[in-house]
């Protein structure tokens, strides 16, 4: 890609972005080499796994990369055959453990990221590695006593040679023949040797070597004689405790070095896993998209927004490439044609990289062989260039090195010189690249580009609006509909003198003032368009749920139905047999005792009668299928308040208010549905609501409340009032649904969101225990909670 082109649309800010987001050296380093692509298949793959890397993301809040450290210099410095510190073993150590755990987690994913868990196959856990350095080297970087014998040894001796010293020295202090000597009763060390601070005054009371003296002369640090041969020793068995302990560290560094190429590779694909992660992070901040991938040179963004500029951005509706090879974009000064002109380069270049784009479901964007920009003000005095000089290098330099297939964006193309001859060399320029197969976006405030752009067949007009009645843009883009500079109106409006503005009206060529009343009286009539489009889809939209609603709630209804009848044919169904079974076995038990009185078969015959009447009052206790619903009968309508209850179900609900001719909005239980107050009957005071003939006969049903609570929440990125609102609600449903476990997904962050979930879970009553989950179920983004 051009570099000059990915300077102008400001790239290098889309990778800051994307760097900081990264856990690791090596994943940050890929991150600001990433360059876009020209290769489909090449962009498709990195689009797909951006997407696994969301996915993993919003599951279980991202891959477990803590721990990874960036290994390359330290395997460079193994194989110069430098000797590794305890801490740099430690992160050789810790970055196998990490690609382990990351190995066994993204396995597990395969099937929803098949791409990630083909690249784990890149990760080396070195075990037997680890095993030697975590043997070896303690949890701070330091060498273990365990590390060797020998080291074991020297380090026993040290310690006993240390203690026998601080006793000698603690009998001195302790001496009451010392007592004046000392300046105070304590051990001090100078120049790596145990001494005592002894007044200058009673020099030779303690006999030894002088190794200091205080600022003052006051006190001079003494070793005594007594400790000295001791000291010597000691400094002996610390001279070979470094020498076992760097021998210790040069075998371990000897084992890296020949584990070299694994863990390089291991870290490659770190980093590269580091990357998508980081991806899929941007991706949630931009709460951006997948765009859909086409082979051709095109682009079609829906609310498309730029993924710099912060606060409220106005989003735009932009195509190219598809009915249209070229687009000019024509508007007031500061209405968004600049800035139109960066979003669509900038999501380009975006898409080619693997990233997902701030934009609306559907958007997409082909793949382009180049992309080229002209933008901004290209002047310099060092090289003696005007503005107009400046855009003609960027210029020539397109023509000269983009390929079809390739995007070109051109800011004020023409502008800097006379109008005339500025506009027909922009229309020259524009035509040519067209011709050679090149989409071309380029703003202007030339007409005759205007005119150029109706009358040339790949190109189309488009505009910023702006709103006349406040003299502002709308940051909206037109297409299809030239823009107008609206200088005069704008200059009127803010008081210039009506004589002036008529002799500028005047000075206008008479075909460029035709030009701006056509273009105005377009503008006006789109608009119209646009308004009665729009309210005729709010209309479409508002019908479309009414329809959806009502038929979702009725489906609720006749399923809520349907559970009730079967689960009392059952349950009547399994008392009939239960009863069936004791009676027969009465049955055979008489007929085997031979004692078949005229009561016996009474009784027998009996138990079948009763048998018989039983099943049809199971037949009866199923609700019957809900008849066709009879037309409405009743002389007055249903109002707010009043119960009623949907013919052929038999469930009781409340007006939430007045019916209307065609249809009620009722509230049964905690459903609300809009229904034709044809299929509704008045509940008549004193009715009962509860439970049907049927539930009151087997006496052992209970209607409850279908619900499918899902096993885990998603906290992450919410509020944290809101959180903890949801949080109870869901602790509730859960219990209610007989959940025994479930998840809690709160994100890493700061941590300010978990220990918020935590301290609220320690006062719920329905918690009975929690913890953090593991690594392969989000580890420090989420908790595992068990409930009472």
């Amino acid at each position: 890609m051009n570099t000059n082109a990915l300077r102008l649309l400001e790239y290098g800010r889309v990778l800051e972005h994307l760097a900081e987001r990264c856990s690791t050296g090596m994943g940050t380093r890929r991150a600001l080499e990433l360059t876009p692509s020209a290769d489909f298949q090449e962009i498709e793959r990195r689009q797909q796994e951006t997407a696994e890397g969301r996915r993993l993301l919003e599951s279980f809040g991202g891959m477990p990369l803590g721990g990874a450290r960036d290994l390359m210099p330290h395997l460079e410095k193994a194989l110069l055959a430098g000797s590794l510190t305890g801490r740099e073993l430690l992160d050789v150590h810790d970055t196998a453990a990490t690609a382990e755990r990351l190995r066994a987690f993204l396995k597990k994913q395969t099937s929803a990221c098949p791409l990630l868990a083909g690249l784990a196959d890149g990760l080396e856990g070195v075990p037997d590695l680890r095993k030697a350095i975590a043997d070896a080297i303690d949890e701070v970087g330091e060498v273990r006593d365990s590390a060797s014998p020998e080291l074991s040894k020297l380090r026993r001796d040290i310690r006993t040679v240390t203690g026998r010293i601080q006793e000698k020295l603690n009998s001195l202090i302790s001496s009451s023949s010392l007592r004046d000597a000392l300046q105070d009763p304590v051990i001090v060390t100078r120049q790596g040797r145990w001494c005592l601070p002894v007044r200058s005054d009673h020099r030779f009371a303690v006999p030894g070597i002088v190794h200091d003296a205080s600022a003052s002369g006051a006190t001079l640090f003494i070793e005594p004689q007594a400790v000295v041969e001791l000291a010597n020793r000691l400094r002996e068995l610390e001279a070979a405790e470094r020498e076992e302990v760097e021998r210790i560290l040069r075998q371990l560094t000897t084992k890296v070095a020949a584990r070299a190429e694994e863990l390089r590779g291991t870290c490659v694909t770190l980093g590269h896993l580091d990357l998508i992660n980081a991806k899929a992070l941007l991706a949630e901040s931009h709460r951006a998209v997948q765009p859909v991938l086409r082979r051709s040179p095109m682009l079609k963004f829906t609310a498309a927004r730029h993924p710099l500029l912060k606060g409220e951005v106005v989003p735009i509706d932009v195509r190219l490439g598809l009915d249209f090879r070229g687009l000019l974009i024509t508007g007031p000064n500061t209405g968004g044609k600049t800035v139109t002109l960066k979003t669509m380069g900038l999501l380009v270049l975006m898409t080619q990289s693997g990233l997902q784009i701030p934009a609306a479901h559907g958007s997409e964007c082909g793949v382009f062989s180049d992309v080229f920009a002209d933008i901004g003000d290209e002047q310099s005095i060092e090289q003696s260039l005007s503005t107009f000089s400046g855009h003609i290098r960027n210029i020539v330099s397109t023509l000269r090195e983009i390929r079809p297939g390739g995007l070109a964006l051109f800011d004020e193309i023409g502008a800097g010189t006379d109008p005339a001859e500025g506009a027909a060399l922009a229309s020259a320029v524009l035509e040519h690249l067209a011709g050679r197969d090149v989409c071309v976006v380029a703003t202007t405030h030339y007409g005759e580009l205007k005119r150029f752009a109706f009358a040339h067949p790949q190109f189309e007009n488009a505009s910023v609006e702006f709103d006349r009645e406040t003299l502002k843009p709308t940051y909206r883009l037109l297409i299809g509909v030239p823009g107008a500079s609206h200088a005069l109106h704008i200059a009127a409006r803010l008081g210039m003198p009506e004589e002036v503005i008529r002799s500028a009206e005047r000075a206008l060529e008479g075909q460029a003032q035709e030009t701006d009343n056509l273009i105005r009286q377009v503008e006006v009539l789109r608009a119209q368009a646009m308004e009665q489009e729009r309210l005729a889809e709010q209309a479409r939209k508002e019908a479309e749920q009414l329809r959806t609603s009502y038929e979702q709630n009725l489906e609720r209804l006749n399923a809520a139905r349907r559970q009730v009848r079967d689960e009392v044919q059952s349950e009547a169904r399994r008392v009939i047999d239960d009863l069936q079974r004791q009676l027969e076995q009465v049955l055979r038990e008489l007929r085997t005792q031979k004692r078949h009185s005229q009561h016996t078969e009474g009784l027998s015959n009996k138990a079948k009668k009763l048998i018989r009447r039983m099943e049809t009052a199971a037949e009866r206790a199923a609700p019957a299928p809900a008849p066709e619903a009879p037309p409405a009968q009743e002389p007055d309508r249903l109002r707010k308040g009043e119960r009623v209850r949907m013919t052929g179900v038999g469930t009781v609900g409340v007006m939430l208010e007045d019916a209307t001719d065609t249809e009620a909005l009722v509230a049964f239980g905690n459903v609300e549905a809009r229904v034709s107050p044809d299929r509704l009957e008045r509940v008549e005071p004193g009715e009962p609501s509860g439970p049907g003939p049927a539930d009151l006969r087997t006496g052992r049903l209970q209607l409850q409340k279908a619900s499918s609570v899902s096993p885990e929440i998603m906290l992450r990125g919410q509020r944290v009032e809101e959180a903890l609102e949801a949080l109870d609600r869901y602790l509730d449903d859960a219990c209610l649904a007989g959940l025994e476990r479930v998840r809690v997904i709160h994100g890493k962050g700061t941590g300010a969101m978990r220990r918020a979930v935590w301290e609220f879970m320690r006062r719920h009553p329905a918690v009975a225990s929690m913890e953090l989950a593991d690594a392969d179920e989000g580890g420090e983004g989420a908790t595992i909670v068990r409930l009472k």
